[in-house]
């Protein structure tokens, strides 16, 4: 992979394609973007030396794997001052999941079963993906993309991060295997179909205004979520069930 190294200067000089991720800063320039982390005296994620050390071999490593050019991966290592700070990536003019909110079911159902088909091409490379969520589900033309493959787990290597938002945690030392994967897909569908996210439904008084009232099962399998410790779960096919209209999808 090529290195580029750039001053602290340069950076303040490119233009922000985003700023609300809690673990980076995302720039662009020329058509590149540059995803920089956050160091320990920023806002944010404060990622050590020791965890952009682990990022680096990690992406070193996603880069000899042959995936398919639907994993959006790592084109450029960037270096501030000596130090390894973050990546670049090709630019995609992209919507998220996210943009499919209110679309048709039908829609909805084709995108997901190919995000079902890539989450199994990333577990048949060894990869937990570890940070499935809508907005690192890119669209372009009907082509599905995946994002932000640091994130991921490959095999010493493990997740430096996780959908903090849920966990209010790091997940450094917390076993990672291929069902995390398929629970937060399933979070994904409950939300692309429902508009509810795992925090709403955890609320049980709000719970009652949806669908899922009655579903002791799917509130259980939240909160074992949430106490990350406890992975004795297998996650439902619930698009499956949704397709069906089975269940309590009925």
């Amino acid at each position: 992979m090529n290195i580029i190294n750039i001053t602290e200067e340069q950076l303040k000089n490119m233009p922000i394609l985003s700023n609300s991720s809690y673990e980076s800063v995302v720039y662009l320039q020329n058509d590149k973007v540059f995803k920089i982390f956050k160091r320990e005296n920023e806002n944010g994620a404060q990622y050590n030396s020791q965890d952009l050390e682990n990022k680096r071999l990690k992406l070193m490593q996603l880069n000899k794997i042959k995936l398919s050019s639907n994993f959006v991966k790592a084109k450029d290592l960037i270096f501030i001052n000596n130090e390894f700070r973050g990546y670049t990536m090709d630019f995609i003019s992209y919507i998220t999941l996210d943009d499919y909110l209110f679309k048709s079911k039908k829609d909805k159902i084709f995108l997901l079963k190919a995000v079902r088909e890539l989450i199994k091409e990333a577990h048949s490379n060894n990869i937990i993906l570890g940070d499935i969520n809508c907005n690192n589900i890119l669209i372009n033309n009907n082509k599905i993309y995946m994002c932000d493959l640091d994130n991921s787990t490959i095999g010493k290597y493990k997740t430096d991060s996780f959908p903090k938002r849920l966990t209010d945690q790091y997940l450094y030392n917390l076993p990672l295997d291929e069902r995390i994967d398929w629970f937060l897909y399933d979070i994904v569908i409950l939300y692309m179909f429902y508009h509810r996210d795992p925090i709403v439904i955890l609320n049980e008084r709000i719970m009652k205004k949806t669908q899922l009232v009655n579903n002791k099962k799917m509130l259980a399998l939240y909160n074992q979520l949430l106490d990350f410790k406890n992975q004795d779960y297998n996650p439902p096919d619930i698009l499956d069930a949704i397709e069906k209209k089975k269940r309590f999808f009925i």
